[in-house]
């Protein structure tokens, strides 16, 4: 219980950046690092990872984010850490069949602005357990357990409006401040709690058509003789088609020496692909690559509201346009009706007028 089991990183662009990504979500990924960064996804979309571990295990992420305009961004998605086809043989190494083994973890997050410089946000995880048993009564068993448990997000943008001070988000994850408690053999495992910090900046350059992006994160682990882990990124994006990234992180103490990341990421039409190298700090997980591919389905936030502003417009217009009708209309019958009652009494000049 030192650290969590689904510790391990996912989204190739944060792995691309270091790590340093409690600030810099803003995408479906954003339910795993931080969920006060929820309410920076723009539009609603989903986001796939897989990652081969070592011995045929997978590594798998899948999240969906709902954006409202007013009510805050909702999300959902799950983190899976399977092995199949484990065989299983009794003392005397009589093979007895394959079983598997399973951690998933489901969620449920939300994120809100609750002012323009401050954001919050919550997950809800239930992790389910399924591994193999013991070899009873001639036959295979298998062990199953549930537990549930919970992170905290905050993102605060700067007050300073000045020169280099403006713009900086800085950002807290209380990852499993909640726990999850699971039976494991004869031992209760608990999700040890982790205190992510991070701050970035993202720069506007030619006239706001490109940017670049510097990030900076640090987890604190609440359990005992774990040292900080420091991560470091940054990103250039060309026109929002093409990013560049390159990220390094290590541990406090060294002992698993450092790690250079890089990657890059391509967007088109709401279609994201995202690329990274990771040799960072996990020594049992060497260097290796990865993919991410995140996809928006329909409109943004911003073109939902400019398009409920023009049906505002619109509708105010419809109203304008029907109370000068009515307006109109009333003026012909009431003009008619007098125009008669002149007519009966032989003032035929009013009548006419």
């Amino acid at each position: 219980g030192t650290t969590d089991i689904f510790d391990y990183p996912v989204g190739a662009r944060a792995m691309a950046l270091g790590g340093a990504y409690v600030t810099a979500a803003d995408d479906p990924f954003s339910l795993y690092w931080n969920p006060a960064t929820l309410d920076n996804v723009q539009a609603m979309s989903i986001g796939f990872y897989h990652t081969g571990l070592s011995g045929g295990a997978k590594y798998d992420y899948l999240s969906y984010v709902y954006p409202t305009i007013t009510y805050g961004t909702f999300s959902a998605g799950l983190l899976r850490l399977a092995l199949s086809d484990i065989p299983t043989r009794a003392d005397d190494a009589t093979y007895l069949g394959s079983q598997d083994y399973s951690r998933t973890l489901y969620m449920v997050g939300y994120g809100k602005y609750l002012f323009p410089w401050l954001s919050v946000g919550v997950t809800v995880k239930i992790e389910h357990l399924n591994m193999p048993g013991y070899f009873d009564a001639g036959s295979l068993g298998s062990y199953s357990e549930s537990a549930i448990g919970g992170d905290l997000g905050l993102v605060v943008a700067s007050p300073l409006q000045s020169g280099m001070l403006r713009d900086w988000l800085v950002g807290f994850n209380y990852q499993n401040a909640v726990q999850r408690t699971l039976q494991l053999a004869d031992e209760r495992e608990h999700s040890p709690r982790n205190f992510r910090f991070g701050l970035s900046r993202k720069f506007y350059i030619g006239g706001g058509a490109n940017h670049l992006l510097g990030a900076f994160a640090v987890d604190n682990s609440q359990a005992e003789d774990v040292p900080n882990y420091y991560h470091f990124g940054g990103e250039f994006g060309f026109k929002e088609t093409l990013m560049l990234r390159l990220g390094y992180n290590r541990r406090g103490d060294y002992s698993d020496g450092y790690g250079m990341t890089w990657g890059l990421g391509i967007r088109y039409i709401g279609f994201q692909i995202d690329y990274s190298y990771w040799s960072g700090v996990d020594a049992f997980f060497t260097g290796s690559h990865r993919i991410s591919v995140t996809a928006d389905i329909g409109k943004t936030r911003a073109q939902k509201v400019t398009d409920r502003e023009a049906e505002q417009m619109r509708r105010i217009q419809e109203e304008a346009q029907k109370a000068i009708e009515d307006a109109r209309r009333n003026t012909f019958y009431t003009g008619i009706a007098e125009a008669r009652e002149y007519f009966e009494k032989a003032d035929y000049p009013r009548a006419f007028s």
